[in-house]
């Protein structure tokens, strides 16, 4: 692929990650299937404590459906500084 080109059928990390904190927005707009797009269906979520890992999209889904119940998404605002891929 030519230098500077983007390969928008595979993107990178940085372009999923940047998505990803987009996808948020679809979140609220009551996209949650989209923004599911960008899990991988093998996921593991290492939340901890006393749930321990959470695998697959499925486990997103229910995350993100709980947090966008409450009010863990009202008013957020993300901005990336930094991201780091390697």
């Amino acid at each position: 692929m030519p230098q500077g080109t983007k390969d928008t059928a595979h993107p990178g990390p940085g372009e999923i990650h940047r998505r990803i904190v987009e996808s948020y927005a679809q979140i609220l707009e009551g996209r949650l299937e989209d923004a599911l797009e960008l899990i991988d269906p093998e996921v593991v979520d290492h939340r901890g404590g006393t749930q321990g890992d959470h695998r697959g999209r499925e486990a997103w889904r229910q995350k993100w459906e709980r947090m966008s119940a409450g009010s863990a998404f009202h008013d957020v605002s993300v901005t990336i500084e930094q991201n780091v891929v390697s």
